[in-house]
């Protein structure tokens, strides 16, 4: 089991099976609320244009996500390797609503944020449980004492009609080595 496992396991459930030339996991399954594309590692610059592909263009909300690892561990047995290698996992979110109302983006925002905890709640080996043939089994995440953690700064008004959120949903990730 890897890190590169976990990161891009993690971006392919919230992303999609396809990867771009750019990286983007796409198109990715919450499109309809404005979810345009997954990276496997974190960024902190876009274009504009980027925060709206693959979206419908009715979609007044396009948000990002960016997968960051940011611990992990081994817990070991000397009879038997490796027992459980938990990981931290933070999905960074980047939104930009274009309309003059900042009500509606936070709505937006949470909006996607429901959905994603959703997801995570709906499958909870994110897409690598023990029959899926990843390299890396997950027994669990967002399970136990941390259980899923969401964080949602202040959003940023730049009138006329332009709102740049940010949010967090953090969890752990627990793994066994596969094979």
């Amino acid at each position: 089991m890897s890190r590169r496992d976990v990161r891009t396991g993690v971006a392919a459930y919230f992303g999609g099976s396809t990867v771009t030339a750019a990286d983007w996991y796409q198109p990715t399954p919450l499109t309809a609320l404005g979810l345009a594309g997954v990276k496997a590692y974190y960024q902190n610059r876009f274009d504009d244009h980027e925060y709206r592909t693959t979206l419908d263009p009715a979609t007044r909300t396009g948000a990002i996500m960016c997968v960051h690892l940011s611990d992990d561990a081994e817990k070991r047995l000397a009879i038997g390797g490796i027992l459980d290698a938990p990981f931290n996992v933070s999905l960074f979110l980047f939104f930009l609503t274009l309309t003059p109302s900042q009500a509606n983006a936070q709505a937006d925002r949470d909006a996607l944020l429901e959905a994603i905890r959703a997801r995570l709640r709906a499958d909870p080996t994110v897409g690598m449980g023990v029959n899926s043939g990843s390299p890396t089994i997950v027994t669990q995440a967002g399970e136990g004492p941390a259980g899923i953690t969401t964080s949602t700064p202040l959003p940023y008004f730049e009138p006329p009609a332009r709102t740049m959120q940010e949010a967090s949903i953090s969890f752990t990730v627990n793994t066994y080595p596969a094979g």
